[in-house]
């Protein structure tokens, strides 16, 4: 929400202003845009949910002669506030932002320097200090006070939002190659090159730009020149045209990482790879090796590799893959070898990281991933043994990376399946029979202890939690079971019935949102996919609610065999889509609600569609 159109600033009230004096300011308002818009600011501000919205993109811990000092400098001269360094980490964020979005023109180096002092402002915001703030200003105003840390923080996180959207437009304004070179110093300056974990506004920024450069991307991806090279090679083709190609696919591939660069060492700060520049440096090694050794084009050979050390820097594969380059000459058969327990060697990797990222996806099978590890582990190591003048640290790095996978596996599954200490003893041994590194032993071991410390206290933990989710899932069952009215001319076999919700509730949580009130870039209905066990949006919970409400009502009016036919078709449908979905923590209750204010129009609706149907 911007500064200047805070209903703080329409009104010209402060926070500590009550609620009949925020009424008096809008008395005397006639008729016209500007008086509703004013009225609707006071309205907003008089009702104590809506109103935690606009505090939240105020400026909390100033009074109000400070408050009109900056609003006025906001307006004449906004590219100076970002002097204003002694305020609230809130208070700077949304002055800032609201500043950024009036300077006219400004350099890209002048926009890296006032993005990345929003971004540290918002990465200074405490609940613990705005809160007080907030309170105190409503408590002064005579409104009730904050309790529910969540809204604070949801609000907060509207706000982020808002402000990197803000953020993301501006820089927008810079041509494209100052624009790819501003995202890029952003994040350099942020993770320290990846050094550091990226903060969630610059989260915000990087999919914003992923998205942006999707299609360039796409369009510069150099494997298509990858290709042509290969087939030209095969074809017997040499001299200045297969150069010319060699040419055109390493300016491609640094075009291309050019623009993939921040998504990389974003993604690298965040604990991550980016699998598509690893993609890329593989091919382009793969292409300059089979160069060199099936076609004797050494030159292309160093080019590719030069490329690889200059350009890819970052990428993980890239260190393996150039590691024997200063040897590539000296002694052909052991360079070959060299790079095939390489590969083999990265192909563990790969599964390893491929389980991993399933287990992580879907916990729900942590435990199967960690089984297929274990089932192909042996052969992984004996494929690497089986190679002539084979590496001990090749066998060493495959057998930490299996242990440290049994070990990724084990803790994602953890966070659905808690206990189950024979399962996760078994795989953790294991895992410590595979580690060669004594780090990653005592890891191991560590963990080992802490879940029997843990495996006490859960249990009765485990106990409470099992004896809620079933009273719940009673509770469920015996308020929205159905069963379809039966006629003695029903077809046998057509008889439906409503499966039950055994809803499995996310830990994540959302604010309901007040009497009804949709936001304006959200359907109120949408229609939930063709699946079941799906993660159900509030659109989808709420066309789910409104079918099962329909289907109850219409039963009443099913009074033949034809209606009966059509009342269990849709029951059918019902139970396919609806009848097994996720949900996160407070969207049925929200869904509920807004449906049934809508319970006369569908009652009138099942009606008429069950007279229609039973003719």
């Amino acid at each position: 929400m911007d500064l200047l159109k805070n209903p703080f600033n329409l009104l010209k009230v402060s926070p500590r202003d009550s609620q009949q004096r925020i009424m008096e300011t809008v008395s005397g308002d006639g008729q016209g845009s500007i008086s509703q818009m004013r009225r609707d600011a006071a309205y907003t501000l008089c009702d104590p949910f809506k109103r935690l919205r606009a505090e939240v993109a105020w400026l909390p811990g100033l009074d109000a002669s400070q408050v009109e000092i900056l609003l006025g400098r906001l307006k004449k001269a906004p590219e100076m506030l970002i002097r204003e360094e002694n305020l609230l980490p809130t208070a700077r964020v949304n002055l800032l932002t609201s500043a950024f979005k009036r300077i006219k023109d400004p350099p890209a180096a002048a926009m890296v320097r006032w993005v990345t002092a929003i971004i540290d402002a918002y990465g200074k915001v405490s609940l613990d200090i705005l809160m007080p703030l907030i309170n105190a200003a409503r408590s002064a105003a005579g409104f009730p006070v904050v309790s529910d840390r969540k809204a604070v923080q949801a609000e907060l996180v509207r706000q982020r939002i808002t402000c990197s959207t803000a953020i993301f437009r501006k820089l927008t304004e810079l041509p494209d190659d100052d624009f790819r070179q501003a995202v890029m110093e952003i994040v350099d300056l942020e993770t320290e090159q990846g050094k550091h974990k990226a903060p969630d506004m610059l989260n915000d920024l990087v999919s914003r730009y992923q998205r942006r450069e999707k299609d360039f991307l796409y369009e510069s991806y150099p494997e298509n020149l990858v290709n042509k090279l290969a087939s030209m090679a095969r074809e017997g083709q040499t001299g200045d045209p297969l150069t010319s190609v060699a040419d055109a696919l390493a300016a491609s591939a640094k075009a291309w990482d050019r623009i993939a660069r921040p998504i990389r060492i974003f993604a690298v700060s965040r604990g991550g790879d980016d699998n598509a520049s690893e993609r890329i440096a593989g091919l382009i090694h793969n292409t300059a090796v089979d160069m060199y050794v099936m076609y004797g084009r050494e030159d292309i050979f160093y080019k590719f590799m030069t490329l690889l050390k200059e350009t890819f820097t970052g990428v993980t594969c890239v260190a393996y893959l150039v590691s024997g380059t200063d040897r590539a000459f000296a002694g052909f058969v052991s360079r070959v070898e060299e790079e095939r327990q390489k590969k083999l060697r990265d192909e563990a990797a790969a599964f390893c990281r491929n389980a991993v990222g399933a287990a992580k996806s879907s916990p729900a099978c942590a435990l199967e991933q960690a089984k297929q590890i274990l089932g192909r582990a042996p052969s992984l190591i004996r494929t690497l043994r089986s190679r002539r003048e084979v590496r001990q640290e090749n066998i060493s790095a495959v057998s930490d990376c299996i242990a440290q996978s049994l070990l990724a596996c084990v803790l994602a599954m953890k966070e659905v399946r808690p206990g189950g200490a024979d399962e996760v003893d078994s795989i953790l041994n294991s895992a410590v029979l595979y580690a060669e590194s004594e780090n990653i032993k005592s890891e191991i071991r560590k963990y080992q202890e802490s879940i029997k410390r843990e495996d006490d206290i859960n249990l009765y933990r485990i106990f409470f939690i099992f004896c809620c989710i079933m009273a719940l899932i009673i509770f469920r069952v015996s308020k929205c079971s159905h069963t379809t009215e039966v006629k003695q001319t029903e077809v046998p076999g057509a008889r439906e019935n409503f499966i039950s919700f055994p809803y499995s509730t996310y830990a994540g949580s959302r604010n309901d949102y007040p009497a009804g009130k949709v936001p304006e870039d959200e359907p109120f209905y949408a229609n939930p996919p063709d699946k079941s066990g799906s993660l159900l949006t509030l659109p989808q919970i709420r066309s789910c609610v409104r079918m099962g409400t329909f289907l109850e009502l219409a039963r009443q009016g099913i009074s033949n065999a034809r209606g009966i036919e059509a009342y269990n078709s849709s029951v059918r449908e019902y139970n396919r889509r609806c009848g097994y979905f996720r949900y996160r923590r407070g969207d049925l209750q929200q869904a509920r609600r807004d449906v049934e204010r809508h319970r006369g129009e569908i009652e009138k609706e099942s009606a008429r569609w069950a007279q229609e149907k039973s003719r």
